[in-house]
């Protein structure tokens, strides 16, 4: 029989080697485009990888910033692309990152063209927003409580039309939780101690911790100028990081003065009473700085014998006011000058100050039912001011221009006297009567009239309200009243404020 050929096996081989072909063809395409795929995301995630890294070192700085006691957003621009602190420090976004002032914080791998700050509020806080958007697929939102310490945001009264003012509680005081005085708009009232305040023992609390009132200062120019300010040319100050600096005046720029109102006066009589009302104009800006007027800080040099008793200025009571033994002068005027450019710079940069809510005590403090300290008994002037003076408590004697920003602050009210508020007639404890509390204040238009620092010619020292004698006389002073006395004298019926900045 002829044998057939079988072809089979030969034919299987060459579809075989086709199908071969065609698959690893295929194979390697899909090969180079998962290698290019894959690199290509690998490369993506290296950059966001980066990216990240680089954010959380910002997000550092940004939460050490936003904690600091005190610290607020003063500006965010219109692009909000810069966003500035109190605090001195001002961050930039850039298409490559983030600067704190002329530090990189943040190099950014991806363009950041489309981030921007923002600010919005919630439960009365201010909570800065940083929104990170790029063209890829990378989106960051962080969120940022600022200031967790400060009190709500208010808007109020004719002198402070449109403007923000806003409390700062410093370390090692708590704001009040008693309705009244809980609120700035109120006159906002901070304990010594971290124990909350309550109804509960609030009494308690008034009696035996210390407490100041805040007052807002939401532009220092209204408070504070430079020594060459006059009407024709009128101070701008800013704050530069720490510096506070007047910007048209350059000579004199870091030379801070207080800005001090005067007052018109008008006397009308009610039956055996007269009232007195102290009106300032605080739209002023053309004050100007006299060694023979109203001024601070500075010295007091000229003779007073009144007395009989030699009187050379402070150059003879400089170890009174708590100057060491065999000081100048001169050295106390710089004491005079570093002290207000340190206030001043706090007042700046916070917004505001706290005023003692009471009439000093003896050891200086600001409690209710304690007995008051005055000129008599504290060596005039100079006990006074050493008593109050504690810097590194931040604490003084009260300004004439922080007391001039008291009444702005409390209004029509501190420019009137008042014969219905049972003002005494003799010299009583602090805190005893409510009728005469202005903004939580007591005692400003009654009790003993207060000193200031604020120097007046060359022999005198000024201070604001009425006291028990002039009631007594049936005088009723508001407490605006402006008045001057020799610092050498002994007043049973002056005493002083303190203030406590930030």
């Amino acid at each position: 029989m002829k044998k057939i050929k079988n072809n089979r096996k030969s034919g299987i081989t060459l579809v075989a080697l086709s199908i071969y072909i065609v698959t690893m063809v295929i194979v390697v395409a899909l090969i180079s485009l998962l290698t290019t795929f894959f690199y290509g995301n690998v490369l993506n995630m290296s950059d966001t990888t980066k990216d990240l890294a680089e954010f959380d070192q910002f997000n550092a700085y940004m939460v050490e910033e936003t904690q600091k006691v005190g610290n607020r957003i003063s500006n965010l621009n219109e692009e909000n692309k810069t966003v500035a602190f109190t605090s001195g420090n001002v961050y930039t976004m850039e298409e490559s990152g983030i600067y704190c002032n002329d530090v990189r914080v943040y190099q950014a791998n991806l363009d950041l063209a489309n981030s921007y700050f923002s600010i919005k509020q919630e439960n009365g806080k201010d909570i800065l927003v940083i929104s990170v958007l790029t063209d890829t697929s990378y989106t960051r939102t962080e969120e940022y409580v600022i200031d967790p310490t400060g009190v709500a945001i208010y808007e109020t009264g004719e002198n402070y039309t449109g403007q923000e003012l806003k409390a700062v509680i410093p370390e090692g005081y708590v704001a009040s939780s008693v309705p009244g005085e809980n609120t700035v708009e109120n006159g906002l009232v901070i304990y010594e101690g971290t124990e909350p305040v309550t109804e509960e023992n609030h009494e308690e609390a008034m009696k035996t911790r210390n407490q100041y009132v805040w007052i807002p200062v939401p532009d220092i120019n209204s408070m504070v100028m430079c020594s060459s300010n006059t009407g024709d040319s009128v101070c701008n100050l800013v704050l530069v990081g720490d510096t506070l600096k007047c910007t048209v005046h350059t000579d004199t720029a870091t030379d801070l003065v207080g800005r001090l109102y005067t007052t018109t006066h008008t006397g009308i009589t009610e039956g055996d009473n007269t009232i007195y009302t102290y009106e300032m104009d605080f739209t002023r800006r053309d004050q100007i700085y006299s060694s023979n007027g109203y001024r601070e800080p500075d010295v007091v040099t000229g003779n007073y014998t009144g007395d009989g008793t030699d009187y050379d200025g402070d150059s003879s009571n400089l170890e009174a006011a708590g100057m060491p033994a065999g000081s100048t002068v001169e050295q106390f005027l710089r004491q005079l000058k570093s002290d207000f450019t340190m206030m001043a710079t706090s007042v700046a940069k916070n917004g505001g100050f706290y005023i003692s809510r009471y009439e000093i005590g003896l050891n200086g403090e600001s409690k209710k039912d304690q007995t008051i300290l005055v000129a008599s008994n504290a060596n005039m002037w100079y006990g006074l001011y050493q008593t109050i003076r504690d810097i590194s408590n931040n604490q003084q004697m009260i300004w004439g221009c922080q007391y001039d920003q008291v009444i702005k602050f409390i209004g029509e009210e501190a420019n009137i006297g008042h014969t219905d508020r049972n003002l005494t007639t003799t010299p009583t404890s602090s805190g005893q009567n409510n009728l005469v509390k202005m903004k939580n204040i007591y005692d400003l238009e009654g009790n003993f009239c207060e000193w200031t620092l604020e120097a007046c010619y060359e022999n005198s020292r000024a201070g604001r309200g009425g006291s028990f004698q002039n009631t007594n006389s049936k005088d009723f002073y508001s407490a605006s009243y402006h008045f001057s006395s020799y610092p050498i004298q002994q007043h049973n019926v002056v005493s002083s404020r303190a203030i406590l900045y930030i």
